[in-house]
């Protein structure tokens, strides 16, 4: 009897001490998974922007450079080709030699709407100005009175003394102003707030306004003279650009950057706008019974608002005419590099 009782005493002490691996009603205690933790929030910007550039731009102006640079290319409706002429002052010594115009300054203001966090539209304007002077000594005739045979000098060569010499300086000022419609791509974005884009002008209007001018002063002996010329003309043309720019934000309203980008494009065509002459008609005037009278070249005739800027090879016959060859418009190529530095408001 005692050994029944102590076999089932054991038998309960055994299956309290190990129960069952059997599923017991009690339900299994579950550990709650945390959820993930949000990155630091970004800077909410807003969708309008509006900034200020202003850089360097070296636009190619092959075209005006060469002939600007070479004595035996005239542009015909320059007042330095429109100068009157004679023997000692032929074609080549009228376009005067310049220096080529070259890089410079830009500036101009952009405004963007962005359509996401990637992708934004812009329009942006810019303004270029560039500018080349020269000057030289040049011989003019003076047909006030007959005098006797005398010699002077004057840009190296013997002038008789019916004519004077004359300082003359030359200016060729450009102005480009340029449009721009594009779309700028997010390339890469960092937690502090940093970004670089593609940016893409895929429409552009390039405006080109072309000034140029001759003065010349006379002073010798009582006679004082002065002449000043001046054509403008403007022309306009298609264009694109493509580059990279950065930004980096200071805050959610203002952040500065760069840029650098490629332009491409070019204006085939520039038409007078203004023509203003002074001196020469009113002071040059053959006179009978004076020694050389004929052989000057008085001006030819001034240029029209609205004729095309044109361009050739120039000489000056034994008659002391000019005489032009292979003329053809002149062009601007504002292909070039342009780097620039920006300030930017969101608002």
């Amino acid at each position: 009897m005692k050994q029944l009782f102590l076999i089932g005493f054991f038998f309960i002490l055994f299956g309290w001490l190990y129960p069952s691996a059997s599923p017991s009603p009690s339900f299994a205690q579950t550990i709650p998974t945390q959820p993930p933790q949000d990155p630091a929030p970004k800077l909410k910007h807003s969708r309008w922007g509006v900034e200020v550039f202003s850089g360097f731009y070296r636009p190619r102006l092959k075209t005006l450079n060469t002939v600007i640079s070479n004595p035996r290319l005239g542009i015909l409706q320059d007042p330095n080709f429109l100068l009157p002429g004679n023997e000692q002052f032929q074609s080549n010594k009228k376009n005067i030699v310049m220096d080529d115009l070259s890089g410079n300054v830009e500036f101009g203001v952009e405004l963007n709407y962005d359509l996401s966090q990637k992708s934004a539209l812009f329009l942006s304007t810019s303004l270029w100005h560039g500018q080349t002077i020269n000057g030289d000594i040049i011989p003019i005739p003076i047909f006030a009175r007959p005098t006797p045979a005398h010699f002077v000098s004057c840009v190296s060569v013997p002038v008789e003394f019916d004519y004077r010499c004359a300082s003359r300086s030359a200016r060729y000022n450009l102005v480009l102003e340029q449009f721009w419609a594009g779309w700028r791509y997010l390339l890469y974005e960092d937690s502090r707030q940093s970004r670089i884009y593609a940016d893409l002008g895929l429409f552009g209007i390039s405006l080109a306004f072309l000034t140029m001018d001759s003065s010349v002063r006379l002073v010798s002996d009582n006679l004082n003279f002065a002449s000043v010329s001046s054509t403008e003309a403007m022309g306009w043309g298609y264009s694109s650009r493509v580059g990279v720019k950065g930004e980096y934000f200071l805050s959610k309203n203002f952040s500065f950057g760069g840029g650098i980008r490629y332009i491409v494009g070019d204006i085939k065509n520039l038409a007078v706008t203004r023509y203003f002459p002074a001196g020469f008609q009113e002071f040059l005037s053959p006179q009978a019974g004076v020694p050389n009278a004929n052989t000057a070249q008085f001006p030819p005739p001034p240029p029209k608002i609205g004729d095309d800027i044109i361009f050739g090879q120039v000489t000056t016959t034994s008659t002391n005419n000019d005489v032009t060859s292979n003329i053809e418009k002149l062009a601007i190529e504002v292909d070039g590099f342009s780097l620039d530095l920006f300030f930017k408001i969101y608002f």
